[in-house]
């Protein structure tokens, strides 16, 4: 039994490699070891989870002339019982599309929560086909959690409507450079699922969204989105190498 052991488990590490390795030539260094090189993949050893290709920049683009699938309007949650109220900017908007905004806020009961949205297809000759309210929960409590959780929402937003452009305002008092980055950063890890334990990691229920950029509207501050991205990858990286063995291998890899 004890000669068996061996053969089998060499054989796991260089199908598991083969299987996980692709994106970062991990496969190739396996092969090459059984042409007599060494062998640089070690037993436990996991590629990153693969980050997104999305684009993110930012714009100076106003909300009322921006053109895409998807535009997004950030809101503080409603102090108490009361009505939201629209910024100039977003009033401008509301008449340009003939009263949407202020009726989406109404016919939604829609307070500003955090994680709460709203989203209203418009019509052919408006420059966005969709406008999305997102809210923010309340301002005096907001901090990086809250960051994250609009973040996470605006992955949301644009993957549940199949999105491939899509423009979100920079709300008033976001001009903090770590807020912003943690933003970002939600939305990049949001939108690199983790897809090296699914059995069928090629079906259209894990392929990734069909979103190609994302523009942030407003002010912007500088290095926000490169830090966001940073932190994103390097956190991806982390969480890959976090749930090495922790986790069954696909039913193609398992050993009998």
């Amino acid at each position: 039994m004890k000669t068996r052991v061996g053969p089998l488990l060499a054989s796991f590490v260089c199908t598991r490699a083969l299987h996980i390795g692709g994106g970062l030539g991990l496969g190739h260094n396996v092969l090459s070891a059984g042409r007599g090189r060494p062998l640089s993949l070690l037993a436990g050893t996991e590629s990153p989870i693969a980050v997104t290709k999305v684009a993110i920049e930012s714009s100076s683009v106003a909300a009322s002339e921006w053109s895409g699938d998807l535009l997004v309007l950030p809101f503080w949650e409603a102090a108490n019982s009361s009505e939201l109220v629209l910024s100039p900017d977003f009033k401008a908007l509301d008449d340009k599309l003939d009263g949407v905004v202020s009726d989406l806020v109404s016919d939604e009961e829609f307070k500003g929560a955090a994680g709460s949205k709203a989203v209203a297809t418009l019509t052919r000759s408006a420059a966005s086909r969709r406008i999305a309210l997102v809210g923010m929960g309340k301002e005096d409590k907001w901090a990086a959690t809250g960051a994250r959780t609009f973040g996470t929402t605006l992955a949301t937003v644009a993957k549940d409507h199949k999105a491939k452009a899509m423009g979100a305002v920079v709300a008033a008092g976001l001009a903090n450079q770590s807020t912003q980055a943690a933003v970002v950063e939600a939305v990049i890890v949001s939108l690199s699922p983790d897809k090296r334990y699914k059995s069928d990691p090629d079906s259209d229920d894990n392929k990734p969204p069909p979103l190609q950029t994302i523009e942030l509207l407003g002010d912007v501050a500088d290095g926000a989105i490169e830090r966001g991205r940073t932190i994103a990858a390097g956190l991806l990286v982390t969480r890959g190498r976090a749930h090495t063995g922790s986790e069954p291998a696909p039913p193609s890899t398992s050993m009998p």
